[in-house]
This record gives C-alpha cells, structure tokens and sequence, in this order.
C-alpha cells in the first residue's frame, strides 16, 4: 500500500468515524431528550432518579433531570471521549483505535437513554414518585440494546491505518563498564486532563451530595443508594489521585514506575527488554484516556499526557508505554546498558 492510498484511508477512517461516533448520538440524544421532555406532563413533578440494589426506588427528583441528564451525560462525556479520539487520529500521528471509542459512546449513549427513557415512561400517571415499579428488568434490557449498538458501531467503524515507518530506536548512550549512570524524571498529567477528571469528579460528587441532600430534606435521613453514590465517587476520587503523578527512573537494573502515591508501581529488568523507543501517544485516540491504561494493540500504558513516550517492548511481547519528557535519553540509556552487558 502507498503512502498516498494509506492517507486516504485514514481520511475515510476518520470521516467515517466522526459521522458515526459524533453526528450520530448528539441526534440519538437529542431524540431521547425529546422523547423524555414530551413525557414531563404526564409524570409526577418529584419522580424516581435512583434506585437501589433491589431494584426498588431509594432517590427522588425533579422530573426535569432525566432529559437533562439525557443531553449531558448521554451525549457530553461520550462526545468528548470521541471529539478527543478523532482529533488524535492524524495522518502525522500514531494509529488509534477508532472501532472501540465508536464502541464506547454508544455502549453510553443507547444505555443511558434507553435506562431514563424507559425509568420515566414507567412512571407515567403514577400520583407518588415511590410506586415506581422495578427498574431491573429495564437495566438489563437497556443492557442489551446497548452491547447490540456497541456491536453495530464497532463493524461500521474501521481504525485508521498507520502512516509512515516506524521510527528507529535513538542511539545508545556509551556506559563504560563499571560506570554508573541513573536518568529520572517526572511524568504528571497534562492541565487538560486534570480539567476533565476535576470537573467529571465535581459533577459526580456534586451530584451525589444534591441527591442526598435532597432525600434529608424530604424523609430526614439521606437514601442508602445516595450515601452508596457518595462513598464509590470518594473512592474513585481516591484512585484518580494514584494516577495523577508518576515517577521514572532508568538505571542498570531496568526501568521503574511508581505513582507518587507508591502505588501502582512496575518494574521492568534490563534483561526483560528487547527494544526501547520513543513513539507519539494520543491518550482518547489510542489508551481511552489518562491513567494506567491497557489498550488492544499498545499494551499497558501509563498516559498522562499526550505526546512523546518511552516504549518498552519485553522479549516476551509485551508493550509498556509511559508518557514522559526527554524519552530517547531514557531509550539510548537502556541500549547503552545492553550493549555494554554484551561486551
């Protein structure tokens, strides 16, 4: 294939992807949105917004926030895990799985409309929020129809194909026997990406926090499926803080990542190591987004940025990629200690 035929496949690619992956569910959205705001004068104004293990009502609401979580969680988050990923796939750029961002906005999108739409046609004509019938059975068809539109986008979508050679290893770094030498650095996640998680983890917990606010003010003690919302979104917040900062050193033993946290952590011993070198990481396009990643095709990836990244290949296979500043010193370093362990 030539240069000129892989560029224009990429193009189809990429069209393909941001009709699918973009046009597409804000007007699937839009129609659910809709759907819901037609269904407002026939509902209580204080519905069911949340519901326990059971199945059985435990939050209560304004009618109002199913078309608006609709509009803002069915199309904003799986827009802007796709917005980020077309924007990644450049003809200049690495390859980026394309077929599995298609696949997760609409995973989201078909769930999340399929789930309100459904919860608040069910509560049609009742005169109290609690007679809400069971939401399980609609969870698992909300389920179904989403893995089937999962499915039908992954088959219709296609990932872009790879432009250019790939790039040669930098060279070695001299050691000479007996001589130690250490490269450290720093990997800590992009402004951009500390915006997104920051406001996601705000909106999650803010919302949360009104749930069960709102649930005090009505029976006088917040729901157990609020204080349930409120306890995981710490929880996550407590993850997301694992993952913001890493620290990379590159010695005669190999190479080391740990987050600042200490935890998680990797080692890799020079001998495990077949190839070390710098490639280009589009975080949405390739990873999924920020953190520790694991991708079909790149392996495990440390993302938290994007742009230059060390890329360790193990001799048995296995791909480990960090985001981090100054990655062919780190490279040439790592060859430097095997050529010198050969001499």
């Amino acid at each position: 294939m030539t240069a000129t035929s892989v560029l224009e496949e990429r193009d189809r690619a990429i069209r393909r992807f941001r009709i699918v992956a973009l046009a597409a569910p804000i007007v699937v959205s839009a129609i659910f949105a809709i759907g819901q705001l037609a269904m407002l004068p026939g509902v209580p104004e204080v519905v069911a917004i949340h519901w326990g293990a059971d199945g059985r009502p435990d939050g209560f609401g304004p009618a109002w926030t199913f078309p608006a979580l609709s509009m803002a969680l069915g199309a904003g988050l799986p827009l802007l895990i796709a917005a980020t990923a077309a924007l990644g796939a450049r003809p200049d750029g690495s390859r980026g799985p394309l077929r599995v961002s298609s696949a997760m906005v609409w995973f989201l999108v078909v769930f999340l409309g399929t789930l309100s739409t459904g919860a608040l046609a069910a509560q049609a004509g009742l005169a109290v929020a609690g007679d809400s019938p069971e939401i399980l059975p609609l969870l698992g068809i909300s389920v179904l129809l989403a893995v089937v539109a999962s499915l039908a986008a992954w088959l219709i979508v296609r990932d872009a194909p790879a432009a250019g050679k790939t790039p040669e290893p930098p060279a070695a770094v001299p050691v000479a026997p007996g001589e130690r030498a250490v490269w450290l650095q720093t990997a800590t996640v992009s402004r951009a990406g500390l915006v997104v998680l920051g406001l996601a983890l705000v909106f999650a917990l803010g919302s949360a926090v009104v749930a069960a606010v709102t649930e005090t003010g009505r029976i006088g003690v917040p729901g157990a499926g609020s204080l349930i919302s409120v306890g995981v979104t710490l929880l996550v917040m407590l993850a997301v803080a694992t993952i913001i900062v890493f620290r990379v050193r590159v010695d005669d033993e190999g190479l080391h990542v740990r987050s600042a946290m200490g935890w998680p952590r990797v080692r890799i011993a020079g001998g495990e190591i077949a190839r070390a070198e710098v490639v280009h990481v589009e975080p949405f396009a390739e990873y999924g987004g920020w953190g520790w990643r694991v991708a079909l095709g790149s392996g495990t990836g440390v993302v938290t940025r994007r742009g230059e990244a060390l890329r360790i290949t193990r001799r048995d296979g296995r791909v480990f990629t960090i985001t981090v500043d100054d990655a062919a010193t780190a490279a040439g370093l790592l060859r430097g200690f095997d050529e010198r362990k050969d001499e």
